[in-house]
């Protein structure tokens, strides 16, 4: 592996569509190298998940996509027994990519999970999705307070508190970093990844969208 490329959210703003792609995608030509895009995904416990036992999980699963759990980079040993599995699977040439849409959540970044980001012997690119703030709220609020008890105003309290440019400016601070980008999700947030992370153009296109927002304005 010569590169690490996480993808951290935000959610609500199309990590479904993008896991979803990568996850029936899990291994892609790059441009300009002898090496492949490869999607993984470790859990806590279990066996990494890329390849063709990605694909069966995949076809398992009702979601239509699998992800990283929030935790992954919380737990060194844990992620340190996930990375060292990665690298064996991967080819020199291989950029790797992870998925959690939860790693921009408030209070996600401790000098923890910054040190153990900081321990990679890789270099690591961040890729961000997001939306106007208002299409955000929106979007989150029929998601998961218009079905509950919560009052509008508690929730809109809530969800306004939410500063995703905080959360992209811990990560930073993390010394390993080395790219960042960040897109609109009405910026075709598949064509603008695949672009990010140097996919060949030969890489399958999709315009299926998996848990998307609501349309209500």
């Amino acid at each position: 592996m010569k590169r690490l490329v996480l993808h951290i959210g935000v959610r609500k703003c199309a990590s479904s569509t993008l896991q979803g792609y990568l996850s029936r995608n899990p291994v892609l030509p790059l441009a300009s190298s002898s090496g492949v895009l490869r999607y993984v995904v470790a859990d806590l416990t279990g066996p990494i998940l890329h390849g063709e036992n990605m694909l069966q999980a995949v076809a398992a699963n009702p979601y239509g996509f699998v992800a990283c759990p929030k935790e992954l980079v919380r737990k060194p040993i844990a992620f340190q027994a996930a990375f060292a599995a990665i690298q064996k699977s991967s080819g020199p040439e291989d950029v790797v990519v992870l998925s959690c849409e939860f790693w921009t959540d408030s209070g996600f970044m401790t000098s923890e999970v910054m040190a153990i980001l900081n321990d990679l012997p890789v270099p690591v690119d961040i890729f961000m999705l997001t939306r106007p703030p208002v299409e955000w709220v929106n979007a989150a609020w029929w998601q998961w307070d218009a079905w509950t008890d919560v009052s509008l105003e508690k929730s809109l309290d809530q969800l306004k508190a939410v500063n995703h440019l905080k959360s992209l400016d811990l990560w930073r601070g993390v010394k390993q970093v080395d790219r960042i980008a960040v897109h609109d999700v009405s910026q075709d947030p598949i064509g603008a990844f695949l672009a990010f992370v140097g996919a060949s153009s030969k890489a399958p296109a999709s315009n299926e969208r998996l848990n998307a927002a609501s349309d209500f304005d």
